[in-house]
């Protein structure tokens, strides 16, 4: 018979499970993100994102269809999410934040998803979080959540 001694977690989707979760606790309310592509119709697989980031525990706001940047920062101020996730375009995150500076929204973290190579050029002061194409959801959703509430955690490395 082996024993098995428990140690920390290190499995980022369980992690990351547990993390959304015990934010859900605190603030009585799962994480919130809107996922939408916008204008420029970057190459954005916004529905299997979604999926993924419900699984490890996020609730979703899904929109398929390309948004103008202030429509967007308008749905995610309506809908209260703490997060938006659109497609790496410099240009897009630019009029993003703006729309969201004039929303008086400037608490929603905007996180961008660029194809491979896109993430050079893209503006630092827009953007707060991006992750490129070999980032895995799970690990992407630890530093969302770091970011979100870093207080909470202890930082994902």
């Amino acid at each position: 018979m082996s024993s098995a001694i428990a140690g920390p977690v290190s499995d980022p989707l369980i992690l990351a499970r547990q993390r959304t979760a015990l934010l859900a606790a605190a603030w009585g309310r799962r994480p919130r993100i809107l996922l939408t592509p916008l204008q420029h119709r970057a190459v954005f697989p916004v529905k299997a994102l979604a999926v993924q980031l419900a699984d490890v525990g996020f609730d979703v706001d899904l929109f398929t269809v390309p948004q103008q940047p202030r429509e967007a920062a308008r749905m995610a101020i309506e809908n209260d999410v703490h997060a938006i996730g659109v497609p790496a375009s410099d240009e897009d995150l630019a009029c993003l934040q703006a729309a969201l500076a004039d929303g008086a929204a400037t608490d929603i973290l905007i996180v961008a998803w660029a194809a491979k190579g896109a993430m050079d050029g893209l503006p630092a002061g827009v953007l707060q979080l991006a992750f490129g194409p070999e980032t895995k959801t799970a690990e992407s959703a630890l530093l969302i959540l770091d970011r979100l509430h870093p207080s909470s955690f202890i930082l994902h490395p």
